[in-house]
């Protein structure tokens, strides 16, 4: 015969368990900010998170220089910007993708978007911002939501 305490105390116990588990490590997250240069928001471009463990993710930087990056991984990141997409009009879409693991993936495409290419006014910027290895930018990536994530290009 089943303890009648015992009958009542197993839903509170699974309550408290459900409550007090972390979200899974894989759970995506998602960055956003503001780009600038010197000073000014960056009126277009891309915005570009590589990861240590691997994968890049990107996100469209839009014409008041804000951007958000969505999918990503939690972990460090070095971070580059890219705006010689807006010189033709036209978007090469290897610009546009991130993956894990070698895999490539589509970033989704924003709410209010009818495309994942970047959009904005070409502003020429140094070319080390285009190297994550030489942007000197890097972000640590939290689970889920990472606003205020903003990064000032210079001369």
């Amino acid at each position: 015969m089943i303890n009648g305490r015992l009958l009542l105390a197993t839903p509170a116990l699974c309550v408290l368990l459900a409550v007090g588990c972390d979200a899974p490590t894989n759970t995506p997250s998602s960055v956003s900010g503001k780009v600038t240069y010197n000073g000014k928001p960056l009126p277009g471009g891309t915005i570009r998170f590589t990861f240590k463990e691997g994968g890049a993710y990107s996100g469209v930087i839009e014409p008041d220089g804000s951007y958000t990056a969505n999918q990503l991984p939690a972990g460090d990141a070095k971070v580059s910007v890219e705006t010689d997409s807006l010189k033709t009009g036209s978007a090469d879409p290897k610009t546009y993708q991130g993956g894990r693991g070698g895999s490539q993936m589509m970033s989704p495409v924003p709410s209010g978007r009818s495309s994942v290419g970047p959009k904005g006014e070409y502003t020429k910027i140094p070319e080390k911002y285009k190297d994550p290895d030489k942007s000197g930018f890097t972000v640590t990536v939290g689970k889920g939501s990472n606003s205020g994530k903003n990064f000032d290009l210079v001369d």
